[in-house]
This record gives C-alpha cells, sequence and structure tokens, in this order.
C-alpha cells in the first residue's frame, strides 16, 4: 500500500534481467519529466526502472527512511516508483493545503493489488475509491456505529470488556505469583490486543474472543490479521510495475489471496449466523452492526450486499483492532521509560478518582486526554497516512501535480517538527496543558493529525480515543508496572502497515488496589465463570449474601460468629427489663453472648498478639493498622455501650420532663419517611438527591436523614459504610 519493505536482491536481479519488458515504462516515465511546469523537486538516488524502491528497503521502517529524505530535499518532495510517481509531504502547512483546499483531488485511493485481493475488490472503505459506494458506507458506518450517539449507547460494551479483562490479568497474577516475590511477568502487548478486540467484536458482531493467556491459541485467524496488515504495508511489485503482475515476484499476490480466503471464511460464518437469527426472530433492539446492515444493505452495481457487509465488517474490526492496541502499547512503554510522567498519572488517579474506586468509568478518564495526545504525537499508529491518489491536476505549494500522481502525508515526521514542538523527540505530556492545550488530535490542528484529516480522515478516531482513555486509565488504576531489572524499554519500530513495537513489552505488574476490592470481585467472577452454559452467559446469583460478604470482608471475615452477636445484640431480652431475673437466664441468650464473646475474643487476642510479637521484633511501619496504632496510644478501653441511650441526668425534650435513667430509642426509618420531609416518602427515587434534597447527606448534619446516628455516639464507621457502598456500587454496574 504506502509503506514499503525491502525488495529483494533477487527481485532486483528478476527485473534488470528483464529490459525489455521495461523499456515501455522507462519511455514513459522519462516522458513524463519533460513537462513543462513546475514540479515538486526529485528526491536523488533513484535507479532506472524501480525507481527510489531500493531507499525504502531494508530493516528501517519506510516513515523514518522518508523522514531522513525530507531532510536533505525538503517538507515536499516526489519519488519514483516504478511507473508511479509519489509526492511525499513532512510539513503541516503543506499537509494542510493537500487536505483542505485540494481535499477533493486527492480524494480517492490508488489501484493496489491488497485493495483487490484482501479489500474484496476494494469494497473496505479504507481501500474504496471515491465515489458513490464510499459516501454511503461511510455514512452508514458513522451512523450505525461511529456517531457520538451510537459510541455513548455502546458504552456499557466498553467498560464490561475492560472490566472482563482487568479480572483475568489479575487472576493471571494471582495464578502466578509466588511465596517469594508477588511480581509476575506478562506480555502487555498481547494484553491490549485481546482488550481492543474483544470490544470491537462484540460491538460489529456479537462476540468476544478467549484471551492469549488462556492456554493454546483457538482463534487462528487472529494470525490472519496480522498478515493482512503486514502486505497490506508491503510495497507489492505489480503495483509500481502492473504488467509484471502475472509474474508475483516474491510470492505476495499468493500470500494474499490464502489471508482474504481465510478471513472470509469466518466472516462468511458470521453472517450465517446473523441470517439464522434473523429468520428465527431472534435479532433485538441491541443488535450488532453486522446485523444492522442485513436490514439495510441491498445490491449495488459494483458489489452484492453480502460482499458489503463482509468487507465493512471486517474493515472495522481490523481498523479499530490495530490502531487502538499499537497506541496502547507506546503509551505504556513511554510511560515506563519516563517514571515521572507515570508517577504523576498515578498521583492523579488517586487524587481524582481514588483506590477505593474498582472500574474507572469513561467520566473518570478526562484528565488522561494529554497521555494520548503525547503517545499519538510521538508515535501514530499509521506513521505514514494510507495513499491518496490525485483524480485531477492540483498545484500544492506551488509546484503542479498532474493527476494520477501519489500523495504519501509523513505524519509522525510532521509531528515532530522542531518549529512547532519544543525538543520533539522528548515524551512530554504536560505540552498539552500549557503550551499546546489549544491542540487535539480530532483533524482540525494539522500539527498533530494522526488520523489524517478530510475526507478520508480515519471516521473512528471518536471509537479510538474512547477505548484508550479506559483501558489505560483502568490499567494504570488497577497494577504496578516495572521492567525486568529496571531496565528502558525497546522503543524499535517495525515496518508495515501500522506501527507496531518491533519487540514484546515484557512487565512486572503487581496490583494497585486495596485486597478486598480485588478478592470479592474475583470470587464473584468465578462464580460466573463455573455457573455459566454454552446457551446463555448470564448467571443467577443471591446479591443479599454477596453484598453482606463484601461489607464484612472490609474488616474481617468471622462470620458466624458476627451473625450471633448482631442477632442477640437486637434482641429485647427479659434481663434487661427485669434485671433480678437475670440468674435465671430465660430464654439462654446470656450463654450465648458468652460463646460469642469468649470466639470472638478468641480471633481478636491472636491478632493483638500477633501485633504485640511485632513490635517487640521492631516490624511495625509508617503504614501500621488501628491495632498496632492502638498499642501505642492505650491503656483501657471503655466497655461497649448499646445503641439505646440512657440519660445519666434530668433533662427536658420537646417540652416534656426526662427522668436520669430513661432509655432513648431513635426510630430513624420512621424519622426518614416523613412525609411532611419526603415527598412521597415510601417511593424509591434516587433524583430527589440531585433535585430538592441535594443538600442533604448521612454524616450527621441534617437530622432528616441520620441512618447512622449524630453527635457524640453518632457510628465512628460512617466513613467506611460510605465507601463499601461505593465499592458495591460498582460492582453492580
Amino acid at each position: 500500500m504506502d509503506y514499503f519493505h525491502s525488495v529483494t536482491a533477487t527481485s532486483t536481479v528478476v527485473i534488470i534481467a528483464f529490459p525489455l519488458l521495461f523499456l515501455f515504462s522507462f519511455l514513459w516515465i522519462s516522458r513524463g519529466n519533460t513537462n513543462s511546469k513546475k514540479t515538486a523537486p526529485e528526491a536523488g538516488g533513484a535507479w532506472p526502472i524501480i525507481g527510489h524502491l531500493r531507499l525504502l528497503g531494508g530493516p528501517q521502517p519506510p516513515h523514518i527512511s522518508l523522514a531522513n529524505m525530507a531532510d536533505k530535499y525538503g517538507r515536499i518532495f516526489t519519488i519514483k516508483l516504478g511507473v508511479q510517481r509519489a509526492l511525499v509531504v513532512s510539513n503541516w502547512e503543506v499537509a494542510k493545503e493537500c487536505l483542505t483546499i485540494n481535499d477533493k483531488a486527492f480524494a480517492t485511493r490508488p489501484n493496489l493489488a491488497c485493495a483487490e485481493l484482501m479489500g474484496y475488490n476494494k469494497a473496505m472503505i479504507g481501500f474504496a475509491p471515491y465515489g458513490l459506494h464510499w459516501r454511503q458506507m461511510r455514512k452508514i458506518a458513522t451512523i450505525e456505529l461511529l456517531s457520538n450517539h451510537r459510541l455513548n449507547l455502546l458504552k456499557h460494551v466498553r467498560e464490561s470488556e475492560v472490566k472482563t479483562s482487568l479480572q483475568q490479568l489479575y487472576q493471571l497474577w494471582n495464578k502466578k505469583k509466588s511465596s517469594n516475590s508477588d511480581k509476575v511477568l506478562v506480555e502487555m502487548k498481547r494484553w491490549f490486543r485481546d482488550v481492543t478486540l474483544n470490544v470491537i467484536l462484540r460491538i460489529v458482531v456479537g462476540k468476544r474472543i478467549p484471551n492469549s493467556y488462556e492456554g493454546v491459541e483457538t482463534v487462528k485467524w487472529k494470525e490472519s490479521l496480522d498478515d493482512l496488515f503486514e502486505l497490506s504495508g508491503k510495497f507489492i511489485i505489480s503495483d509500481a510495475l502492473p504488467y509484471l503482475r502475472w509474474l508475483d515476484i516474491g510470492g505476495d499476490l499468493k500470500l494474499m489471496k490464502k489471508v482474504a480466503k481465510d478471513l472470509d471464511q469466518v466472516a462468511e460464518e458470521w453472517l450465517l449466523e446473523h441470517k439464522e437469527k434473523r429468520a428465527e426472530n431472534e435479532a433485538n433492539s441491541e443488535e450488532d452492526f453486522m446485523g444492522a446492515l442485513l436490514s439495510i444493505l441491498s445490491d449495488t452495481e459494483e458489489h452484492e450486499a453480502d460482499t458489503i457487509n463482509k468487507a465493512t465488517s471486517l474493515n472495522l474490526i481490523l481498523a479499530a483492532e490495530d490502531t487502538s492496541s499499537i497506541t496502547m502499547t507506546w503509551a505504556l512503554s513511554l510511560l515506563l521509560n519516563n517514571r515521572d510522567a507515570l508517577n504523576k498519572v498515578k498521583q492523579e488517579l488517586d487524587i481524582h478518582v481514588g483506590k477505593d474506586k474498582l472500574l474507572l468509568t469513561e467520566l473518570d478518564t478526562k484528565n488522561l486526554v494529554y497521555l494520548q495526545s503525547e503517545t499519538l504525537r510521538l508515535y501514530p499508529a499509521a506513521p505514514l497516512s494510507v495513499t491518496h491518489e490525485a483524480i485531477e491536476d492540483c498545484s500544492v505549494s506551488g509546484y503542479h501535480v498532474s493527476a494520477g500522481t501519489w500523495l504519501i502525508l509523513n505524519l509522525q515526521k510532521i509531528q515532530r517538527d522542531p518549529q512547532i514542538w519544543e525538543d520533539p523527540l522528548e515524551f512530554r505530556p504536560e505540552r498539552f496543558m500549557t503550551t499546546h492545550k489549544d491542540i487535539d488530535v480530532r483533524g482540525y490542528d494539522f500539527e498533530l493529525i494522526p488520523f489524517s484529516s478530510g475526507r478520508r480522515m480515519c471516521p473512528g478516531y471518536s471509537f479510538a480515543l474512547k477505548i484508550l482513555e479506559l483501558t489505560l486509565a483502568n490499567v494504570l488504576h488497577w497494577f504496578e508496572f516495572e521492567t525486568p531489572s529496571g531496565e528502558t524499554v525497546d522503543m524499535r519500530e517495525s515496518p508495515g502497515m501500522t506501527n507496531r513495537k518491533a519487540t514484546p513489552l515484557e512487565v512486572h505488574i503487581t496490583p494497585r488496589l486495596p485486597t478486598f476490592v480485588k478478592t470479592s470481585l474475583q470470587q464473584l467472577y468465578q462464580l460466573w465463570n463455573k455457573k455459566k452454559s454454552s446457551n446463555s452467559d448470564k448467571v443467577l446469583v443471591e446479591m443479599k449474601r454477596w453484598f453482606r460478604d463484601v461489607t464484612l470482608n472490609v474488616i474481617l471475615r468471622i462470620v458466624k460468629s458476627l451473625d450471633d452477636l448482631f442477632g442477640i445484640s437486637g434482641k429485647f431480652l427479659i434481663s434487661d427489663a427485669l434485671p433480678y431475673l437475670r440468674w435465671l437466664d430465660i430464654g439462654g441468650d446470656e450463654k450465648s453472648m458468652k460463646k460469642v464473646a469468649k470466639d470472638l475474643d478468641q480471633v481478636a487476642e491472636e491478632w493483638l498478639r500477633e501485633h504485640k510479637e511485632k513490635r517487640a521484633e521492631n516490624e511495625a511501619n509508617s503504614e501500621e493498622d488501628f491495632m498496632g496504632v492502638l498499642l501505642s496510644i492505650l491503656s483501657d478501653i471503655e466497655p461497649p455501650v448499646s445503641v439505646i441511650h440512657e440519660a445519666i441526668e434530668d433533662c427536658s425534650v420537646s417540652g416534656y420532663h426526662v427522668s436520669a435513667g430513661i432509655w432513648l430509642i431513635l426510630k430513624f426509618q420512621k424519622i426518614q419517611r416523613d412525609p411532611q420531609i419526603w415527598e412521597d416518602s415510601l417511593e424509591f427515587r434516587l433524583e430527589r438527591f440531585m433535585t430538592i434534597h441535594k443538600d442533604i447527606d448521612v454524616k450527621g448534619h441534617d437530622f432528616e436523614l441520620i441512618p447512622f446516628n449524630s453527635d457524640r455516639r453518632m457510628c465512628h464507621g460512617v466513613s467506611i459504610e460510605t465507601l463499601s457502598g461505593e465499592v458495591v456500587d460498582m460492582r453492580i454496574d
């Protein structure tokens, strides 16, 4: 396509061995040079017939080779690719001219082998020439999937898949950690890819796949995705010298056909399943993209409806999966090589979100925009724009450009311009909060166009940004990351259509969140995973028990004894009403109390002994728990009191005399359902706390709502209770 791998020595020999076949092309190129109009300067080093192909070969990615050429030949120059001439732009002002004034002139795509063989004969949106088919399919894709409205409706899918992937990563850590170390080595490129692929698969075709850590890889067609990107970014000799296509030099055309066949088989199965469901009336209001297309598409002069459906669905999956996972890989790599920036990100998460919140939502990720912007600036997922082709003569930067000329925008070179970006090779996310705070990646600021701009701009940029923010924020929230032995991450890039990291991203992970958050969620997930069936992923659970377990696990796990304690403490006992009959222990409650007290005291005594031993061995630290702190403070502890109050002196309440010794019982539920305060007081209306009662809270200052009591004998654990409630709320999203 527009990214060029090396032409092998064998290929070059074959080409030169047929000079007579090339005579026509040589004369054609020479004829083009006689044009009297001023054209952009041509880079030096071109060979006869093959032009600059050899300069784009070797292990160095083409965008780096073209960037080096720009340093020598300027911000706009041309290169020869066989019989084809290409205009290379490495400056934001020239790029702006191409994609605004000349946007329509450069609106089509070249006729490349990969577009024909792997793009369903150019039915894929990304490969499609400018025309009716492209306009219609871009419009449908935007309305049905990529608009902000649709993306908001699909928010639950993104959040669900990110949560599932985090749970799986935590399970991997829990499984592989050892008694000697809680650090576990994982390869994050695969994890980022699995997250993104499952999000887009669920949205487009309603499916998900096993992650790469669940044993032997079962989804073989993922390899075909890799091959497609590699072949699409590889220059095929037949694209430069079309009359040699029949030779298939290098065997790339044969491999393209195989990849196309493998992917089409998968897409055909998906489409057949959707048709069967539709025939059985199983389609629903939350229908995925492929299902929606069945209702919209019809055959056209260019393509059949089924072909368009498969091509468009695969195109969206391919584009979203690769580019998003690549950017997240580079982002984490940059953070690991810039620990100060990583620490700032974690500090922001702790300040604005806190470690007590399990899953971050898209509302929590707004402050991480600067991170993704700087990552996309340094390492755009597609460092060279998808190749444009001029459909008519035009003028760029004062130079004449003939129809048929290819346009290649070196996005990475543009975004590292030292005249725009101070220290352009440095990773400085803070620049997007200061000097460049008004620049974003959405195609309006040509100094930063990782998704390109104009008519052929990537239509899925909003989806990419949302999945980037959500996934990165959550994985940085859940885990600490370190490189093995503290080494620097290898930042070498690999050739191809997209800018993949050349080496794996292997890091050590350890959890950041409190243990109770991870453990309770893990247990619920394991229950679901155990009970789900092949027919349904829905599992019936009794949530009262789970909510109770979550709250109790925040403090301790002595479930049986606590049950007895709370049960007995809430009873009105005869011995309390008639103290002189206490010796009879009518009902046996006192005996039960003594047993519960003994059981709880045994546990508490063990804890206390452990703390004393640690203190004696000087193992106490700055993060000492509450019991350890009490050892330093207390000599005696007052015995506990019941929630019933008792008057210690005579007093007056609401004009009535109350004698010393009288018990006080506050009926909270009755108070909090007062119809004079609460409209429709028995109705469940959350919104009242966002409107008419927005200034009332449960912390004991507003006596219309005092579930934890108030004043001296108020429940001291109110903060823990509200914290546990927040955790539970997150878990039932």
